[in-house]
């Protein structure tokens, strides 16, 4: 006679739910990266204005203000769970302190380190549109595309008064300036829209 089994051990129910992990809590590295980057980068923004001459277009001038923020604006954004747009603020950070050509440059390695260690922490945690080195490029290469801009193509200028003649090989014309401005801001809002999780796609990287 064939035993019949326990109605207990035929019905075992559902599997458990998976538990739920809490997102883990921003660090020193998400929060120093968009702090210090902002911090330094709209202290030199303030330097290019302030000291902008009246006789060069003023898209110059701002165009090489946002170039100056853009590390510290991609980390800020890189909270709105886009966690690939730390790895775009460490690697712009780490070259605009050449197109500044200036040593002032030089504290905008901290906040784009800081960046690299937040991207290490948080990469993964949501995908977006392209994948995170496609964005990263993109946005190093429209920042720099801005900064060759200006310097495109080579106009002389002299100038002349009364106590002094001076000549210049080249200078920004108006036109050079424009564009320049307008690839500096693609630079930021590029990456910030292809960065945007896909929808389904997005991991538990919380909204700030």
């Amino acid at each position: 006679m064939k035993e019949t089994e326990p109605l207990g051990a035929l019905d075992e129910g559902p599997p458990p739910l998976p538990a739920i992990q809490s997102p883990r809590p921003p660090g020193l590295s998400e929060i120093g990266s968009w702090v210090a980057g902002l911090a330094f980068g709209g202290f030199l923004a303030c330097l290019i204005l302030w000291n902008a001459d009246g006789e060069e277009p003023i898209a110059m001038s701002l165009s090489l203000a946002i170039q100056c923020c853009s590390p510290g604006l991609l980390a800020l954004l890189a909270w709105r769970g886009r966690p690939s747009l730390y790895l775009a603020a460490g690697v712009v950070g780490m070259v605009v302190p050449f197109t500044t050509m200036s040593v002032l440059g030089m504290p905008f390695f901290l906040p784009a380190g800081m960046a690299l260690v937040a991207y290490g922490r948080r990469a993964g945690e949501a995908r977006g549109k392209l994948a995170d080195p496609v964005i990263a490029v993109l946005s190093l290469a429209l920042t720099m595309a801005g900064f060759a801009s200006m310097f495109a193509h080579d106009d002389p200028r002299c100038r002349t008064g009364p106590n002094f003649s001076d000549c210049s090989s080249d200078v920004i014309v108006p036109a050079e300036a424009a564009i320049s401005f307008v690839l500096s801001i693609a630079a930021v809002v590029a990456p910030v829209v292809l960065a945007s999780p896909a929808k389904g796609r997005r991991g538990d990287f919380p909204d700030h």
